[in-house]
């Protein structure tokens, strides 16, 4: 598997509860109607208590009113923080992974200053 396949593998869970978050007025990680998403709740319990814990992650994120481009350089975060040190090119994730840190980490500060 490329490193590229295995970054996002990885971390596409992340970035979907991300995106479902910002997106949505309530959590629906299958993406179905509200009468479905009713069903599987009550057929998977987990997915109450997953969702529950999601909700309290959207009320955090509402808290920093993070803009598209904090999203966007977030979701980028989340793709290249990895601890697999088998991947073909660690060395150059990790130096890509401080780019993209750095570069939220400044976004972020002439934001708010």
């Amino acid at each position: 598997m490329s490193d590229k396949d295995e970054l996002i593998r990885a971390s596409i869970n992340s970035v979907l509860i991300l995106l479902i978050q910002r997106k949505c007025d309530y959590i629906n990680y299958f993406n179905v109607n509200h009468e479905k998403h009713e069903h599987f709740m009550k057929l998977f319990p987990i997915f109450l208590e997953m969702s529950i814990f999601l909700q309290s992650i959207k009320s955090t994120f509402e808290k920093y009113n993070l803009d598209g481009i904090e999203y966007s350089l977030l979701s980028a975060l989340m793709i290249v923080t990895t601890c697999n040190d088998n991947l073909k090119e660690y060395e150059k994730i990790i130096n890509l992974r401080r780019l993209v840190g750095n570069s939220l980490k400044l976004y972020m500060y002439e934001k708010r200053k």
